[in-house]
């Protein structure tokens, strides 16, 4: 989701997409062009307003803490976390910063997943098969997909 999330915030006016942040260092390229950081830190340093959490469920809680702790916005790709009591504690910070954290539910709305519900409601037969998005890639952080990054954008309005 990482590499649709950077491909529609550099295609929408009104937004700076500024930087990836990759401890893989992006090896498929999904920052377009932008800068790639490796931390969160490097990250909040370029000084963006929001950003866009698409990494492994593990890591939201983190990330997000300390987004909430810079003072930056932020849309997280579901699950908001790895169990109830840390998406609490985001829910927490966010809200004690006065700052927007929500969860992304970017599937939901996508019109070729809605066509399969409609066509049974009508009673129609709906045989579904699910693969891999994307092709798995080794990094030094272990297995993960190649989507598997964060993107961060910046706001070029207040």
């Amino acid at each position: 989701m990482g590499r649709n999330h950077a491909r529609t915030l550099a295609s929408l006016s009104g937004v700076n997409f500024v930087a990836v942040c990759d401890p893989a260092r992006d090896a498929v390229d999904a920052a377009l062009g932008r800068s790639v950081v490796g931390s969160v830190e490097d990250l909040v340093r370029t000084g963006l307003d929001y950003c866009v959490v698409a990494a492994p469920t593990g890591l939201h809680e983190a990330i997000g803490l300390q987004l909430a702790e810079a003072g930056v916005h932020m849309l997280v790709e579901k699950p908001v976390a790895g169990d109830s009591a840390a998406a609490g504690r985001l829910v927490e910070a966010f809200a004690r910063a006065g700052l927007v954290g929500a969860v992304g539910h970017i599937e939901r709305y996508n019109p070729a997943l809605q066509s399969p519900g409609r066509a049974s409601s009508r009673g129609t037969s709906v045989r579904s098969t699910r693969s891999p998005p994307v092709a798995r890639d080794r990094s030094p952080h272990g297995s993960r997909t190649s989507a598997s990054l964060s993107t961060w954008p910046r706001t070029t309005s207040t």
